[in-house]
């Protein structure tokens, strides 16, 4: 389903996978984030109940900069 320019795609928020942990760390990279794999893996080891995701409809991470609000 493609989504106009500022359309919000529908997205459902769930728990974190931990097999998504190099998805979720690209997206932190495009958005200025540098954090290593074995940082992330290990908070996830020590509280996989504590990082959640959005994905939309056909499966991608949904992330929207709140600062684009400010624009």
């Amino acid at each position: 389903m493609a989504t106009m320019a500022g359309e919000i795609p529908h997205y459902i928020i769930r728990p974190m996978k931990r097999e998504e942990i190099p998805d979720v760390l690209q997206l932190w990279r495009e958005t200025g984030l540098f954090e290593g794999t074995y940082s992330l893996d290990t908070w996830f080891a020590h509280d996989p109940d504590g990082f959640y995701v959005a994905v939309t409809d056909d499966c991608k991470f949904y992330f929207k900069n709140i600062c684009d609000n400010f624009e």
